[in-house]
């Protein structure tokens, strides 16, 4: 008896790309990603039914995110002068978006320690990384 092999996961890299492009190390905030990832493409698919919705890809980065659909009937989601556009940029960023934060990183603190002890509380790996790529961009030098 053969094994069941999933089509796609054969073929992801090869002919297709993946639906989501991000990542996290921080295993709460990727968590929080997945179940937004979730939400966006659920409302979504509910909501441009009508338009022939075939598929949602979510791009992330530290300066926010892209939502690229992919629909058989593009006009029905642009709508007038991008009214329609604009109606599901209000529906996705209101209930969703507001409601987990995946960029609140924790401020330093340094509780009630001595200057001289170097043991930082509150501050993740996260923070350490955000804080790198927000100096090095300001530089420059990526």
């Amino acid at each position: 008896m053969g094994n069941k092999v999933n089509a796609n996961g054969l073929r992801l890299g090869v002919l297709h790309t993946w639906n989501s492009r991000w990542f996290f190390n921080d295993r709460h905030i990727y968590r929080q990603a997945i179940i937004q990832d979730i939400k966006i493409r659920e409302l979504l698919f509910k909501q441009l039914k009508s338009a022939g919705l075939t598929q949602v890809e979510i791009e992330r980065n530290l300066s926010g995110m892209n939502i690229i659909l992919h629909a058989v009937r593009p006009g029905m989601i642009i709508g007038r002068g991008g009214k329609g556009l604009e109606e599901v940029k209000n529906k996705i960023s209101e209930p969703i978006l507001e409601s987990t934060n995946l960029w609140d990183f924790p401020t330093q603190n340094y509780g009630d320690r001595p200057h001289g002890d170097n043991k930082f509380n509150g501050v993740t790996p996260a923070f350490v990384i955000w804080n790198l790529l927000q100096r090095y961009t300001k530089r420059g030098k990526l």
